[in-house]
This record gives C-alpha cells, structure tokens and sequence, in this order.
C-alpha cells in the first residue's frame, strides 16, 4: 500500500498523535491565536528512555511570553557522541509518551476488597501512599523483600541500588531483561574480552569495518539501537559487505549483501564450522588468525592439562588467598617453560622480567608430571570434526557457504560479528556468542578501528584498576579486595559482587544469600540442577512463594517486591506463573509511569518523573567511545505528583533506618565522597527542593572537574561544569583517538577477565565447572549444544507434520522490549498500523500458508507443540520472506491492561506461549527451543 506523507499525518492525527502540540487537538481559531502571541523556541538536552542504549537528545519547547508552553518536538543532540545527532522514530515519539492520558501521575492505593490484576486503584497523596506500604511491610523482614528493576534502573541508577540494598539488609535483586537479553546473549562474550556489555560498554565500529557478519541479531542493528544503526549505515556507505544469518529476512537482511536463511537455533554449529576453517585453512602462505594476537594477548599459549575427572585445566601457581600468582608457557626464544604474571594484559614478559616469545605449540611437553598441551593446541583438537560438511547437515546451509564467509572474515579485515541483543532462544546461546568471539579475538577484532571497541568510560575504569593491580603483584582473588566494588570494571565486578554478597550468607547480619542462591543450594541438595550463577535472575522466586525454598533447614520465602519500570508479566515467559507469583505475595510495590500489565498486580504505585521532565543525575557515557559525562534537563515542570527514584530510595531508607548514603560513601571510594557532606548536602537538597539530585549532581561535577584538570589541563568550576552540560547535555574528556592511543585494551592495559587477557580458555567458566562438575553449557573452550526441539533427537534428524513449525521471535523497530510507554505510544501505534501484518502480525512463509488454508489477516492459534496448554493467537501475515519451516512472533506485543488505551490487545503476547525452563548457566529462557503447530481459529 502507497501512503503518502500527507495520509500519514492525518492517520497520526486520527489517532491521538495531535498531542504533539497539547494535550488535545488544536481547532484553526486556536491555533491562529497561538501564532499571534510571543513564542519562542529552547532546546533543552536529555538522555532517551525509551531502550537501553542512553542516545542524547533535545527537546524543543515552546516559550509563551517567556514561559515553557509546549513540547514541540525530539531532536538527535549533535554534541552527544554516541549517536551523534540521530534519533530514531521510537526517540522522537518521547512527546506523545508525556501527552498520554494513560500515564500515572499520582500516588495509587489499591481499593480494599479489590483482586490483584484488576485496575481498582484511588489516587493518594505521597504521605498516605507511603504510609500504606510502610504499614504492609512492618511484619515483613528485610530477607524476605525482594526489588525488581528494568533496563532503566540498571542503564541510569543501577549503581546507587547495590549501596541501597547492603543498606537495607535486602540481599535479592532481579535485573530485567538478564535472563531474556542482554545476561544470556553477551556471557558468552563476557567471558573472552571481560567486558559487561548490557548497554553498549563494546561499541562496533561499523563506520570503518569491511566485512559485517549478523547472526540473530535484528533486534541489534534494526531493533532498533539508533547508536548502533548510524554507525551500521555508515559502514554500509562506506562499502562493507553484510552478511546476515536469519531464518527471516529482516530489517536487517533487507540490508545485506547477503541474506543466508540457516535452520533456526543452529547457529552453534556455524560459528564452530568457521572456526574450524579460520584455524587451518591459509592464505598467501599464512594462516588466517592473526598469530602474534594469539602469542601475545590471549591465553591460547597457557598450558594446560586435563584432570583426572577429564576436565580442561590450566597450570598455575595459587597463593594462600587463591589468586594465580603465575600461568605457565612454553618459551621459544629459551626453549624452556617460564611464568607470566596472573593479571596483566600481555604475555611479552615473564615474571621476572625476562623477554619472552610464548609457543602456540609444544612437542610432548611434561611439567611438575602433568603432560600439557597449550590452550591453543586443545582447541585445534576441539575442532576437528566441526567441519562445514558437517554444520551443512544441520545447518541447512551449503558447506561452501560456511567456508566461504569464514574465509572472507578472516580476511576483509577489519571484520565484525555484531555482538546481538534480545536472543535467549535457546540452550546454545551462551556457547554460540562464545565462539563467535572468539573468532573475533583471533582475527585481530578488538579495540582497534573498525572493530570491537570497549567504551571510553570502561578504558578509564580499567586504567585505574590496572594501577590498583601493579601494586598488588600483578594478581586478583575474587572477591577482590582492596579496591571499591562499584568501581572494578566488567565482568570482575559481576564475580566481586555476586560472590562477595549476593551468593556469601556472612555478608548479611541476618544471614541469609539472596534467595537466586539459596535456590540453587536447595535444588543442589535433592540432587537436582539448577542455574549455577544466578546473578540478579528470577530464580526462586516463584518457588519462595510456595515454600520450596529452603536456607539453614527453614522455609525462604520473598513477601514484599518493589518494581521498577519493569513490565514482568510481558517481559518474562509464562506468564501464567508470573501472576500466580505475584498474587501470592503480601505487597507489590510499583514505580513506574504507565499501567503496565504488571501494575495490575500492585497494591501501591508509586509515580516516577517522566525523563523528559526530568532534571537528573550525571552519568558517565559507557556507550561512547569517547570519555564522556551526560545528564537530563527538564524540559518542562513536572506535570504530577511524581518522584525521582532516587528521591524515592531516600525516603525509604530514611524509614527503614538504612544508611544508604554512608554506604554509598564506602563503596564510591574512587569518587571520594565524605560520608559527612553526603548526608549533609543531600539534606540540605531534601529540606530545600524535596529532592537529593541536586545534592549528587554537585559531587559528580566535582569528581568530573578533577578529571578534567588531570587529563586535559583544564580548571573549571562546579558552576560553570553545571552551565555547560546544562546547554550542551554533555561533557567530552577525552577523545577517542587519544583513549585507543594511550589505554586500548588489551594493547596497552588487561581486558577485564580473571587473567588480564583476552580469554580462549575461560576462566569464569572454569570455576563453574571446578564448582558443580562440568557440563557442555559451561565448557572454558568451545562446545557443541545442538537444539532439543524434540528431546534428543538431533536437529537435523527432526521431522515436522504438516501444520508444525520451528518458530522464531525478534523485536522491531518501534518497541523497546515490553515498555508500555511504547507499546502504549500513539505515534507508535499509528506507525505500526500502516504496516500490521508486518509489525503485529505472525509472519508465515506464503505457500506454506496456502497448503494449510490460511490467508493474509486470518485469525490462526499457536500452540506449542511441547507444553500443549500454552497457546497464543493473533493475525497471520503471509510472505516469502521466512523459511517454509518456520514462523516468527514480533516480540512486545500482546498487551492485556485495559488502562492502555492505544496500544492494549495489539499483536500476539509471545510470553504467553514460551515455557518456563531456563538453561543451567544463567537462567536463560531457551524462548524458541520447541515446535508450534498453527491452525487457524
């Protein structure tokens, strides 16, 4: 269908989107009057809300007679260096978000006598609201409440939450989505480059990359990520050659090169199959990995053995606190075996000082009676029979075509593999991404131009972090100690953290772990698996409820969740066992801006500020390159009765006699905040303004200022920093050109794993193994973990009836995951319309459809094939764009709250249809590891 810009706007303003200049449509005679009067324009900077990735915006505000009047329009900000001026469709609709008449603006008490998951609320004032949750939570014990935070908490105010909770003796955190995106898809990297990416802090520089290989990745690069996408665009202008791995073809794919429509889920067996070629085939005499990378700054020279239970380990030498003092290589230059140093960032040293050329290779060798073998010769022997003869069987993808592409990535340097979002599909994941970097680290893919680049905020923590480490004999225990936890970068502080409180009773005067760790420790006693590192999942929580969890022989069980901005009940899977969860508890505590399916299920909700109105906190930049702060202004006054929800952590630390700023003091040692002026300034900000931002906006612009003066020479006052961020949105510390050539990893300071280096052989999943015995999901080097769509029948042996289907889910470019102030957004909605089938609809490959009688727009049910009861419906969209074998479910959809007037009951609640069965490592929801049969309605 032809739509021209003109039907466009006047679809939009059919819908509700006039709201762009008010909060009604404006009759002519309005408007005329408006024009008669004195306006004048302001842009005020802000950071967007509306996915994870933090692009920098401007508002445009109508001033009236000097006054702000209206919100006019959202603009890219050119100063911002992640997205650098662009916004996407999704970051324009912010306005419309403000105007709707769904948002919450007051304090809401749930009617007495009313059922969680119905809308029976009265408005309140703040004092009546609190003074009803401090009421329900009197008899309730800090162990037993739980906080659930979105990408929101965790992308902006993640940082001020672990303080808090070591405050308030609360040990159980669940972060949303770790499970479902960004904690099963990036493990896999995490544990080859350290690096926690949940938002960016690795940023492809797709600008100046030749060769661009995706593999589940839409929701990545089309999904959209704006700072993502603009540099993806430019690489395209720039001539790099795309190559897309989807059994759709996607946003994505309608961009590529080349489109290779593989068998769902068997990417596992790709990746393995290209490794198998970029390690032995050559070209010009040489082979394809980049050999001095390998010698050098991986741990592919480390010797290692296996054990007597069989299980892959490396030599080293531990002191009493359990740091590696030393790993061992094999040096060409002596001919002789020689110790590196347990944390540095590259193997050219030994020990004790000597110049050193590690071997790839060794011949028989025997150290303290072990026979070793280097890392590197151990994964040669893992891949052996990962050829693309056998990918090609399971794959559905011709032998030559894997070798091909591994040839060409090897070669049309510098190369990407987009590093994906948004993809728990299946048990392989974490091996999958595992893999695929380290295909990226052996062909000299990261941190150098148009490769991997870590964010410039990350470098500088690792610079710090790398001092602290010299000091201390080049050697880390985990927990670390001596260093501040919020401050120890990537995955270190992931395994700081996690060990240090949430899985360790004695950090907890009541002691009790978090309730993910006392699961485990439950399941681990019946003799039964579970997620062996269940940082911050859901793990236990539904099973607390029904008194399945044990700790010291009693019953652990979580009574009181306070929610932020996180839509659990379309962002988990079943969600069946979600509302039963949440209508088990004695209070549900919200704080959010919209009635959310799972705010049906609060007993109070509080009303947080809506970003654009927001003036906020300073932020470090992770997702740029560059070394780089940010902040909000608001554009305007609040409109309601809201909340900062850092004002809303003070308050209720106040109630609950927690110190959570004499915590956040301690553990912000590097930015050297004074217990007594913390409490003192933030006082003084409550009593004053009734909120703390100012109070914490002046320490960090003072913490910003010594940064300045140490790495740019330049002395400037709080007052004037504030001025300039407050006009720019932004301030740039250093450049990236000047960060790769001072501190890029691992070339000149360690990547932020256990050993300093980039990782062939992980160490994180080495103590897994070491800790609960091995298992292929958790394997430190490579394995293979094909589909179990159908038990233990092999992927490529699985015969589908007639109306049975794999099925595959991505999001689309006009959601962010399930957020309701997106799925609810009016210019949203009236932007998908156009295109329904497309974005709402369940894609079906056309012929296929036509054998089973079904039409474009036909009302089909989807049931999965393995958990019969779980079943969806929703509209049938026909097209040659999807494998005959296959159907695909935009993700977000499906909305039940009756309070969401625009977006309510649009597209298929995929949540509904995937079963609850998270893999044995992080608890990832294996969201596409069954068959569906579709029939019509």
């Amino acid at each position: 269908m032809n739509v021209t810009r003109r039907g466009f706007l006047k679809g939009m303003a059919a819908t509700g989107v006039a709201t762009l200049v008010g909060k009604k449509l404006l009759t002519p005679e309005q408007a005329k009057a408006i024009q008669t009067k004195n306006i004048k324009y302001a842009y005020k900077p802000n950071i967007c809300n509306f996915c994870a990735n933090i692009c920098g915006i401007k508002v445009r505000v109508a001033y009236v007679d000097g006054k702000p009047n209206r919100l006019m329009k959202i603009e890219g900000n050119i100063h911002h260096p992640y997205n650098r001026g662009v916004a996407c469709a999704r970051g324009q609709s912010g306005i419309s978000y403000i105007y709707d008449k769904d948002r919450i603006k007051k304090p809401l008490i749930r009617i007495e006598g009313s059922k969680r998951g119905e809308w029976k609320f009265k408005e309140a004032t703040w004092e009546e609201a609190f003074d009803y949750m401090m009421n329900k939570l009197k008899n309730i014990k800090p162990y037993e409440m739980a906080l659930m935070g979105g990408w929101q908490g965790c992308a902006f105010y993640g940082t001020y939450l672990l303080p808090f909770v070591l405050a308030a003796q609360i040990p159980t955190l669940y972060g949303s989505p770790i499970q479902h995106c960004v904690g099963s898809e990036h493990l896999g990297l995490h544990t080859v480059f350290g690096n926690y990416n949940t938002h960016d802090e690795v940023v492809c520089d797709y600008d100046r990359a030749k060769y661009i290989l995706a593999v589940r990745s839409n929701g990545s690069l089309a999904g959209i990520s704006t700072g993502r996408a603009h540099r993806f665009g430019a690489g395209i202008k720039n001539g790099a050659k795309v190559v897309v791995l989807d059994p759709r073809a996607s946003e994505l794919a309608a961009k590529a090169d080349e489109w290779i429509p593989i068998r769902p889920g068997t990417d596992n067996a790709f990746a393995l199959a290209m490794l198998h070629v970029i390690l032995r085939e050559q070209k010009d005499g040489k082979p394809l990995y980049d050999e001095e990378i390998l010698r050098y700054f991986t741990n592919a020279p480390f010797l290692a053995y296996k054990d007597e239970k069989g299980n892959l380990q490396l030599l080293s030498d531990v002191d009493k606190d359990g740091a590696v003092e030393a790993w061992y290589v094999y040096d060409e230059i002596s001919g002789s075996v020689q110790k590196v140093f347990g944390f540095y960032n590259t193997n050219k040293i030994s020990k004790d000082g000597k110049n050193l050329k590690p071997a790839l290779f060794t011949n028989n060798l025997n150290v303290n009676g072990k026979s070793v073998k280097t890392v590197f010769e151990y994964l040669i022997d893992y891949t052996k029979d990962y050829t693309p003869e056998w990918a090609s069987k399971i794959t559905d993808v011709p032998a030559s075509t894997i070798k091909r592409v591994a040839v060409e990535f090897a070669t049309m340097k510098p190369a990407i593999i987009e590093p994906g979002i948004y993809d728990s599909r299946y048990e392989n994941t974490i091996q999958l991404r595992k893999t695929l970097a380290i295909i990226q680290a052996i062909t000299s893919g990261y941190d150098k131009p148009g490769t991997w680049i870590t964010g410039g905020s990350y470098k500088m923590l690792i610079k710090d972090f790398f001092d602290f480490t010299k000091k201390n004999g080049n050697k880390i225990t985990i927990p670390i100690k001596g260093y501040p936890d919020v401050d120890i970068p990537g995955m270190l502080r992931v395994l700081d953290v996690g060990f240090k409180y949430f899985f360790n009773p004695k950090a907890w005067t009541h002691g009790y772990p978090s309730i993910q760790w006392a699961y485990l420790q439950t399941e681990l006693s019946k003799g039964k698996e579970a997620t062996v590192f269940p940082y911050i999942t859901d793990n236990g929580f539904y099973e607390s409820t029904k008194k399945e969890v044990f700790w010291n022989g009693q019953p652990y069980q979580i009574k009181a969740l306070f929610i932020y901005a996180l839509n659990l009940i379309r962002g988990d899977v079943e969600t069946q066992r979600w509302k039963e969860f949440l209508t088990n508890l004695d209070l549900v505590v919200g704080f959010d801006t919209m009635p959310s399916d799972t705010m049906l299920y609060a007993d109070v909700i509080f009303p947080d500020i809506p970003y654009i109105l927001k003036k906020d906190i300073i932020f470090d930049i992770n997702t740029s390159h560059d070394y780089t702060f940010g902040t909000r202004e608001a554009a305007m006054e609040k409109d309601g009765d809201e909340m900062h929800a850092l004002d809303f952590m003070y308050m209720l630390s106040k109630a609950l006699n927690a110190p959570w700023l004499d915590k956040m003091a301690e553990i912000y040692q590097y930015w050297k905040w004074d217990k007594k002026e913390l409490n003192q300034k933030c006082e003084e900000s409550w009593n004053k303004y009734h909120t703390i931002v100012p109070a914490i906006r002046e320490l960090q612009l003072r913490m910003v200022a010594d940064e300045l003066k140490e790495y740019k020479g330049v002395t400037k006052s709080v007052k004037e920093l504030d001025e300039e961020i407050s006009r720019n949105g932004v301030i740039n510390v250093m450049d990236r050109e000047e960060l790769m050539a001072k501190y890029s990893v691992p070339w000149h300071q360690p990547v932020p794993t256990p050993s300093g280096r980039m990782e062939i052989y992980s160490n994180i999943f080495a103590t897994l193994q070491n800790m609960f015995g091995y298992k292929p999901n958790y394997d430190p080097l490579i394995a293979y973990i094909p589909p179990k769509w159908k038990g233990d029948i092999a992927p490529e042996d699985v015969k589908l009836e007639e109306n049975e289907f794999f099925i595959t889910h991505g999001k689309i470019p006009l959601q962010s995951h399930t957020c309701a102030a997106t799925v609810d957004n009016p210019i949203l909605v009236s932007i998908g319309k156009w295109r329904e089938g497309v974005y709402y609809g369940i894609w079906i490959n056309e012929q296929k459809a036509k054998s089973l009688g079904i039409k474009e727009a036909d009302e089909i049910v989807v049931v999965n094939a393995m958990y019969p009861n779980l079943k969806v419906k929703g509209k049938a969209h026909l097209t040659k764009l999807i494998r005959p074998d296959t159907i695909f479910i935009p993700a977000s959809f499906g909305a039940s709250s009756k309070k969401l007037t625009y977006g309510g009951g649009l597209g298929t609640p995929l949540s509904d249809l995937i079963p609850y069965r998270p893999e044995p490592v992080i608890g990832g929801y294996r969201a596409n590891e069954f068959t569906v049969k579709v029939v019509k309605a």
